[in-house]
């Protein structure tokens, strides 16, 4: 005996097919909410790894200091790492002129004075260390002086210090 099969879609088939449209919405909500999830994530931890590569640089400081008759140039490095090719520019307020010699300073019985060596330059600051420099002075400042500090931490990274400011960080191309 035949069996007859009704022409038009059933009551299962719609319960079926709401079903299967439902679980295909709920699918693609999760996949956006993992995607936006992971998208938070990434971000979250670029900027950790900025901070951590900053944290060196924070601890890198470059300010003139005067003693009793001599300016110098103090370059401190605070950080565990040692920095490479430290380089320095220095502004005035007001009609006067400062020049780094490149003349060291060294602390002598608790007053500073000139070395007696004449090298030229500092290639790097050991960690916890400072390198002074001579500062030449041409007329007489009261006024403030900005520190432009820029130098390679030991990843390789180049960084530029203006005073007080936190450190940026110079990309190259």
């Amino acid at each position: 005996m035949p069996v007859l099969l009704a022409d038009g879609p059933m009551i299962t088939d719609w319960i079926s097919a709401i079903g299967q449209v439902l679980g295909a919405i709920g699918t693609f909500a999760a996949v956006a909410v993992a995607l936006a999830i992971a998208i938070r994530d990434n971000r979250r931890l670029v900027a950790e790894a900025r901070d951590r590569e900053a944290g060196v640089a924070r601890l890198v400081t470059a300010m003139v200091r005067r003693d009793v008759g001599l300016t110098f140039l103090e370059i401190r490095n605070d950080s565990p790492e040692t920095i490479y090719h430290p380089v320095v520019e220095l502004t005035a307020s007001g009609p006067f002129r400062y020049r780094v010699t490149g003349q060291k300073v060294e602390e002598r019985n608790g007053r500073f004075v000139v070395a007696d060596s004449r090298d030229e330059a500092v290639a790097f600051v050991p960690p916890h260390d400072s390198s002074r420099l001579l500062v030449e002075m041409n007329g007489t400042s009261s006024g403030s002086v900005i520190v432009k500090l820029g130098f390679t931490d030991a990843a390789g990274r180049q960084w530029v210090r203006l005073g007080d400011a936190p450190p940026q960080r110079e990309l190259t191309a």
